[in-house]
């Protein structure tokens, strides 16, 4: 009899065994992948939706005006920001996917804090996604997931902001990525600010700030910018929305 490769077999990627398939005589190793496709089923269905939205559904220049901003980082908050970029543009020979998956990631982090590059960071991001997904690596799939929505929201795309931001949080926690999750609710919390809900914005720093405090190593910085941003919150009144399209 002829059996499948164990290479094949050990291929998480590849499509639940079937009914028409050739028998296999690795039977607890045939069940065992299918459970995990069966899991990863699970996991997908608890994500919240995938962000789907139309760029001119919520075009900045209607929804929110320009300097409608909260707590945002600019290009002069990164030493040798132009270096960086420079870097982080070049192809290296012989790059692996996972490779060019976490450089355009960086890049797009650090193109969305020039307003000028801001869409192409969206557009890098979402590219690093789609790699994240077709290499399975959900860790990785988290910390782009919430990369892509602090672009969106740089590029004034807030409801498509928070979708991502939900898709980033329940993937950080199902993956246990505690170190993010600070980051998660800092920047979910600049995004609910710029929407004048003051009361939700809060609520996030508040987070953010617990997170960060309870670490065995606090960084004071990090400590720092949270409770900064709960003050500032106190006495900032967010620039009213406009109407129309």
């Amino acid at each position: 009899m002829e059996h499948t490769p164990l290479t094949h077999l050990l291929d998480l990627n590849a499509e639940p065994p079937t009914l028409s398939d050739p028998p296999i005589t690795h039977l607890p190793l045939r069940k065992t992948l299918t459970q995990i496709h069966g899991l990863r089923a699970q996991v997908e269905e608890m994500l919240p939706d995938p962000t789907v939205i139309d760029p001119e559904e919520v075009p900045m220049s209607s929804a929110w005006p320009t300097d409608t901003t909260f707590m945002r980082e600019g290009r002069d908050t990164v030493k040798g920001w132009e270096e960086l970029v420079a870097q982080r543009r070049k192809r290296p020979e012989g790059e692996t996917l996972p490779e060019r998956m976490e450089r355009i990631s960086h890049l797009g982090d650090l193109l969305r804090l020039d307003p000028q590059h801001v869409r192409e960071a969206v557009e890098l991001q979402e590219e690093a996604l789609d790699l994240a997904k077709k290499l399975g690596d959900q860790q990785a799939r988290g910390s782009i997931e919430l990369r892509l929505a602090v672009a969106l929201q740089y590029n004034g795309q807030h409801p498509a902001a928070l979708r991502h931001y939900a898709r980033a949080d329940t993937i950080i926690r199902l993956t246990r990525l505690r170190m993010v999750r600070d980051r998660v609710e800092f920047q979910r919390g600049t995004c609910l600010a710029e929407l004048g809900n003051k009361k939700g914005a809060l609520a996030a720093f508040e987070e953010s700030l617990n997170l960060r405090s309870r670490r065995k190593r606090p960084d004071p910085m990090k400590v720092a910018r949270a409770q900064a941003a709960i003050d500032a919150l106190e006495g900032w009144n967010p620039p009213p929305r406009r109407r129309g399209g």
